[in-house]
């Protein structure tokens, strides 16, 4: 099973003698999370961020098990949402935990959707070899630890996983063979 966390979507594949077998998309990803943690602090906090610190604090102090990363905090600095006036706040990944718990829980529910569509045949497989995450945001502290108690399976990380699903289609582009056997498994 892989799952890949985008920028924008996450899609979700159970892959067998090289082609997909089941999947599932979610029209969610990594700036989703960045999104969610904006409106976050803007309501919850009454501070005003950009995007870019946003993606900053998701990356330096993220996690969606807090309770393991209690030392993880960050100082922003943004607009105050009554005022208009610079201010400073101190975020926790408490609050970073909060702020994405919905747009993660999408994601945890459609691997579990996409496993619950799995052929019984591929239950040995998927057990030895597990989940296999990829994109910028597998690397969400405690995403792998909540995925792995949701499903039951070991959770490994691409190497790379910002770049793994490019280097895939480089090497497909070099392979001319191996492009027309994955095409042909579509």
């Amino acid at each position: 099973m892989i799952v890949d966390i985008g920028g924008g979507r996450t899609h979700v594949a159970v892959v067998s003698l090289g082609g997909i077998v089941v999947h599932g998309t979610l029209s969610s990803g990594g700036g989703d999370l960045d999104e969610a943690i904006m409106t976050w602090l803007r309501d919850n906090k009454g501070l005003i961020i950009g995007e870019r610190t946003s993606e900053n604090l998701k990356v330096r102090v993220g996690s969606t098990t807090p309770e393991l990363h209690r030392d993880l905090r960050m100082r922003i600095r943004g607009r105050d949402h009554d005022s208009g006036r610079p201010r400073e706040l101190e975020v926790t990944a408490a609050d970073l935990a909060a702020a994405v718990a919905d747009t993660v829980g999408q994601i945890r529910r459609v691997v579990l959707e996409t496993l619950g569509k799995t052929p019984p045949e591929l239950s040995a497989d998927i057990i030895d070899r597990g989940v296999l995450t990829c994109g910028g945001t597998s690397r969400l502290r405690g995403l792998d630890t909540q995925l792995r108690e949701d499903t039951g399976l070991p959770v490994l990380q691409a190497e790379d996983p910002e770049r793994c699903v490019v280097r895939g289609a480089e090497l497909l582009l070099r392979d001319v063979a191996l492009l027309e056997r994955v095409a042909a498994a579509l």
